[in-house]
This record gives C-alpha cells, structure tokens and sequence, in this order.
C-alpha cells in the first residue's frame, strides 16, 4: 500500500529485487485496490476467463477478462505475470495477456522495447512522479516508427 497526500493506494505488481536491494518495478496493476491497512489480506482470483483480485470480504475487482473459462495465471521465474488460455490436455493455446507487455521502468531479459508493426503495440518504458510511488512521471522512452529510433518524450 502507498500513501500519498494522505490517500492509500494499493495496486497488484511485480517486483525485482536488484543488488545492494534495491527494488524495482516490472509491472504493476492500472487499476487501484481499495485497501484498509497494510496488514489486508488480498485473494487473486481466476474463474469465468477473468483474473481478479479483491480484499479479505470485499468487492472483487477485475483486472482482465477474456472470453473463455479454460484459463491460468502464472507468475514465471523471469517476473512475467502470463494469463494464458488452455486447451483441455493442459497445454497453452495462446497467451491472452502478459505484464512484459506493460512495461513501467526497468528493462529485463525478455521483455522487448519497440514496436510490434503487425499489431500496432508499441512497448516503452515510463518514469515515475516520486521514486518511492507507482505514479507514472512525464517521460517515456519508445521507438519512432517514422525516424527509426529511441526517443525520449516529454
């Protein structure tokens, strides 16, 4: 849980622990968890083709929904958070979503920086307003498709 202002914002994330522990963010939920305290206890949920999480006794909040129920969640060793539809013999069908493609501020092996030209996702990596919050900052760093480079956007 964060606070800041005087207001508490929870959000589901992933976290890398770097060396001389410092900590930080692959990937963290857009949408805020109400919380109470920082003891709640949070219950992730995976049924009816949607992933959600929601407090100790509280209102389920859905973080991404598909049309299918043959679903999984899976945290993998690599800090991607995959939610991928199954066939029935247990195998991945296809991955429906996955926290790679949201970067936030930390480049990893496997996480790509550019731009998919068959689909149109662009994958770029965001600053934060204050260092120790998950608030998005004023900067990105993403490819141009027109000028064929990196840049940094204000």
């Amino acid at each position: 849980m964060y606070t800041l202002y005087g207001a508490s914002y929870t959000y589901l994330g992933v976290f890398r622990v770097l060396p001389n522990d410092i900590t930080r963010c692959i990937w963290y939920s857009s949408q805020v968890i109400p919380s109470a305290n920082d003891s709640d206890e949070f219950i992730l949920e995976n049924k009816d083709g949607a992933l959600r999480i929601r407090r100790q006794g509280g209102i389920p909040i859905t973080l991404f929904s598909f049309a299918t129920n043959k679903t999984v969640a899976t945290l993998l060793d690599s800090g991607n958070f995959v939610f991928n539809e199954m066939y029935s013999n247990g195998s991945t069908e296809r991955v429906l979503w996955q926290s790679f493609d949201h970067l936030v501020e930390l480049l990893i092996p496997r996480m790509k920086l550019g731009m998919n030209h068959k689909t149109g996702q662009n994958w770029s990596l965001k600053s934060r307003l204050i260092w120790d919050f998950l608030i998005l900052g004023a900067f990105t760093l993403e490819w141009d498709p027109k000028g064929l480079e990196l840049v940094i956007k204000h």
